[in-house]
C-alpha cells in the first residue's frame, strides 16, 4: 500500500475526486500542495445489496 490523500476541489466546481501520493502539505493559503506529486482519478463502486463502497486509483487513471 502507498500513502496518499483524496483531493477535494470545491472551488473548481463539480469534478471527479482524485488520489494524490504522499502526505498532504498546506501552502500559505491553506491549500493542498500537489505540484510534482502523482495524481489518479478515483473509480468508485457500490454494492447494490449492502451499500459497501470500494475505491480504486489505478495506473490507467493517472492525471497529467
Amino acid at each position: 500500500m502507498q500513502e496518499g490523500f483524496i483531493l477535494d476541489l470545491l472551488r473548481a466546481g463539480q469534478v471527479p475526486a482524485s488520489w494524490v501520493e504522499g502526505q498532504p502539505e498546506s501552502s500559505i493559503f491553506d491549500q493542498a500542495v500537489v505540484r510534482g506529486k502523482a495524481r489518479y482519478r478515483i473509480r468508485s463502486y457500490r454494492c447494490t445489496k449492502c451499500g459497501l463502497l470500494e475505491n480504486y486509483a489505478t495506473d490507467d487513471c493517472q492525471v497529467e
